[in-house]
């Protein structure tokens, strides 16, 4: 789901959220009740989870740098940012940057 309105985006925790208000878009999304962010600037893409922030390539998607926001260890898995990648793409030629 892409969902219109902020609100109901919050409220059911599934899906998608284009976000297009601030200086580069952004998807918001959920996964498994957590929710992660890609954000689209001129030179890279940044994916945003509870974990970690990567900085990606922007036609590759190939990790130019990760950041972790904690000390245990963890097990990421980029898949869900190629998807949102894909995802606002669609969203950005359909509303516009």
């Amino acid at each position: 789901h892409l969902y219109l309105n902020i609100d109901n985006f919050k409220n059911e925790k599934d899906g998608y959220y284009f976000k297009n208000d601030g200086e580069f878009p952004e998807l918001l999304g959920y996964s498994n009740n957590h929710q992660n962010k890609l954000k689209i600037t001129p030179d890279y893409a940044i994916y945003e989870n509870e974990n970690i922030t990567a900085k990606l390539e922007l036609n590759t998607l190939n990790i130019i740098d990760v950041k972790t926001k904690t000390t245990k260890d963890i097990d990421e898995d980029l898949a869900g940012a190629a998807q949102m990648a894909i995802l606002i793409e669609g969203a950005i030629s359909f509303f516009g940057k």
